[in-house]
């Protein structure tokens, strides 16, 4: 039961800790490629957050999804110098990956 409670706050704890790295980071230089590195940070922590958590409610997940997404596109757009293409395709295959570990671990 301690691994249950330790593996909850941990979980909660990351997913804080990344959302707040994400905002900092957005906020410091838009557009910056520090800024984007930054933000990539922030996602890989919210990421490793929700796979602690164990979330069964899709919607929930989904929502976690989707942040970590925008995340990820707007690092991957600030590396590609503004190429859609490139970073929607990136993008959708990553958050499949992570979307298929999430739900088969």
């Amino acid at each position: 039961m301690k691994t249950n409670r330790f593996a909850f706050s941990f979980g909660i704890f990351a997913v804080l800790i990344g959302i707040i790295f994400d905002l900092v980071s957005l906020f410091q230089e838009f557009g910056s490629k520090a800024s984007a590195t930054g933000i990539l940070w922030g996602s890989i922590i919210i990421t490793v957050g929700i796979a602690f958590l164990s979330i069964k409610q899709n919607y929930i997940r989904y929502t976690a999804l989707a942040v970590i997404g925008l995340g990820l596109f707007y690092y991957f757009l600030i590396q590609t110098n503004y190429n859609y293409i490139a970073s929607i395709l990136v993008i959708g295959v990553t958050i499949a990956l992570i979307e298929f570990a999430l739900r088969y671990r």
